[in-house]
């Protein structure tokens, strides 16, 4: 498919731009170890688990340091000797271990987001915890390919209604595309948007639930890197994709940032604003650079301008 106006992408982040639940699983599998309970089977302690979940993500959310504070409380609940400050402790720590796995992008992710975002206005659209999402952001190096990124406690339709009213988004023009039917698909199309399900074979259980219908449009696809031809954005008057070079110079200098904010361990929130500022300046450089000399629509210019980061 392809598409003569710009449209409004939303993108999720955990198992949709780099690996996320594998990690999750791997503690759970370490945390079953530890417990060793003499009964029950880890699908029946992921139950106990999951219901622990349910109940503490209304209040807590989502994310790691949580997921620990799960954990701590399912092991209370489970364990069959006496329950030690070391073996809390040690439970804590198969969930801060999580943090510590590399950031694993998906196959196609960088190279797509690259292609869409010159074409196409990005935001990324997360939930869970602030600080943690945000150093996830800044580690992948995928940063610079959005204009603006928004982390909520949950992604219900009304976070989705929200984001629409606040960026003033034409809900027509405006997609999410993610892996999870909870949290992606089912509310944005609940809210009036346009969805594109992207499958992920290790999607956390708590986030899979039947697909609904909205008044919006549904596509799936089978892997990130078939956004490209799902989006590619055409000339009104021409079936000839729309297409220009951008100098990456500017963008690297972003990703040669992270290793240093990383190393001297700069407070994330306040290493997030210094790289979003950076971005902004380099988003004006990135709009001077843009050459369509090889471009089949010259003349088109600033009206479909690179979406980088603004």
């Amino acid at each position: 498919m392809s598409y003569t106006a710009r449209q409004n992408l939303l993108i999720d982040a955990d198992d949709t731009l780099w690996e996320n639940n594998i990690y999750f699983e791997r503690a759970f599998e370490s945390f079953c170890d530890f417990l060793g309970h003499s009964s029950l089977t880890p699908p029946e302690v992921r139950s106990v688990l999951d219901e622990i979940e349910i109940a503490n993500a209304r209040v807590h959310g989502y994310g790691s340091k949580n997921f620990g504070h799960n954990l701590k409380q399912c092991y209370q609940h489970l364990a069959e000797r006496e329950i030690r400050a070391d073996d809390l402790a040690r439970v804590m720590r198969f969930a801060e271990e999580i943090l510590e796995q590399p950031i694993e992008l998906i196959d196609g992710v960088p190279e797509t987001l690259e292609y869409l975002a010159t074409r196409h206005d990005l935001t990324l659209f997360t939930k869970g915890d602030p600080e943690e999402q945000k150093l996830k952001v800044l580690r992948s190096g995928l940063g610079i390919y959005f204009g603006h990124t928004a982390i909520v406690k949950e992604k219900n339709a009304a976070a989705y209604r929200a984001l629409v009213r606040d960026r003033r988004l034409a809900p027509e023009r405006t997609w999410m595309a993610g892996n999870s039917p909870k949290s992606d698909i089912n509310p944005a199309l609940q809210a009036g948007l346009n969805a594109v399900f992207i499958p992920h074979a290790r999607t956390w259980t708590l986030e899979r639930e039947e697909l609904k219908t909205g008044p919006g449009k549904f596509v799936q696809l089978e892997r990130f890197s078939n956004l490209r031809d799902y989006f590619a954005l055409r000339s009104p008057d021409s079936q000839t994709p729309v297409s220009w070079t951008i100098t990456k110079a500017s963008a690297q200098m972003i990703r040669n940032l992270t290793p240093v904010l990383v190393r001297f361990r700069i407070i994330w929130a306040d290493a997030f604003v210094i790289v979003q500022l950076t971005e902004r300046v380099i988003h004006a450089r990135l709009l001077q650079a843009v050459d369509f000399a090889d471009s089949p629509v010259r003349g088109i210019g600033r009206q479909n301008k690179p979406g980088i980061v603004a």
